[in-house]
């Protein structure tokens, strides 16, 4: 497959449509733009220039973040949880308050916030 070099109307063009892919889904990445622009109008692309395009719309080229790994500890912990658990009712359920805490740094010292959903 060959892939043909564009013009200036033709990069506005493009621009318009990294922008709008960004806009339309805020998670997306800047080579899942790449690939995209790749696969639907037959243009390579550099990974800098889908930064470039979205720079000029005040956008940002986003990466997925990553979360903490489960140990095997972990793991065992909610395994041990579940099985303790999994004859309870919804009447028992009912009586859980489940919420969810999360690690804030303010200032100098580290403090728990507790953030209910």
């Amino acid at each position: 497959m060959s892939f043909k070099k564009i013009c200036t109307a033709e990069r506005e063009t493009i621009g318009m449509y990294i922008r709008h892919l960004a806009l339309r889904n805020r998670s997306i990445t800047g080579n899942e733009i790449k690939s995209l622009i790749r696969q639907v109008r037959n243009v390579s692309i550099s990974s800098r220039a889908v930064r470039r395009r979205l720079n000029e719309g005040n956008l940002r080229a986003r990466h997925p973040a990553r979360g903490p790994l489960f140990t095997t500890v972990h793991k065992m912990t909610r395994l041990q949880f579940a099985r303790e658990h999994v004859n309870w009712t919804l009447d028992n359920w009912k009586r859980v308050l489940i919420t969810d805490e999360a690690r804030r740094r303010t200032a100098l010292t580290h403090t728990a916030v507790l953030v209910c959903p």
